[in-house]
């Protein structure tokens, strides 16, 4: 059994203005090396106030920010292993 953590820190500029729906300018890439059901991924982003993630690769604001209440917005990413038996922890 063999575990793969990649941990990187991304940063992209949001401005106020951005309107609910705006897809950050990310580009994500997850995959495991299964095959079919065994190979399905799932994605999770924490915490999910202003952001979320749809398909692993699409992270979308989905509150309004106000940087005179938040003045940086951080979240992690998560990717699991679907598959059976799961091989994340």
């Amino acid at each position: 059994m063999s575990y793969v953590n990649v941990a990187d820190l991304l940063e992209v500029g949001v401005s106020e203005s951005r309107a609910v729906g705006f897809v950050l300018p990310l580009i994500l890439s997850v995959t495991d090396r299964d095959s079919g059901a065994r190979g399905d991924v799932e994605c999770s982003i924490e915490p999910a106030i202003y952001l979320s993630i749809y398909s692993c690769s699409t992270v979308t604001l989905v509150r309004q920010v106000d940087f005179e209440e938040v003045r940086l917005l951080e979240a992690i990413i998560t990717a699991t292993d679907m598959g059976m038996p799961p091989l994340s922890r």
